[in-house]
């Protein structure tokens, strides 16, 4: 499930993503995920709890092109979550969304 999340410029700075954000993840575990994946730049995700995925075994495939590892990045809902998933991520399966 892919949800994107943005704010607009004259938006930002209210912690209006900081709420949207914390709203999803509640949403998430109540819909029974355990865990978030999300790739973007990890100064803007660390402070809501997200770590390198790479340093749990989940790095991206090879149609995944990232400026760096730790541009792909996880966050647990629930506590040992992630201790037994390893693996590539990959996303074609969202191809068969496109509109041709």
């Amino acid at each position: 499930m892919l949800s994107p999340v943005a704010v607009k410029t004259d938006m930002q700075r209210r912690h209006i993503s900081k709420r949207l954000i914390e709203y999803g993840f509640e949403r998430a575990r109540e819909l029974g995920f355990r865990a978030v994946i999300v790739e973007g730049d990890p100064r803007n995700y660390r402070a809501r709890g997200f770590e390198t995925s790479a340093d749990h075994g989940i790095v991206a495939g090879p149609s995944i092109h990232l400026p760096h590892v730790s541009c792909l990045m996880v966050r647990e809902l629930v506590p040992g979550a992630l201790e037994h998933i390893r693996g590539q991520v990959d996303y074609s399966m969202y191809e068969a969304l496109r509109q041709g």
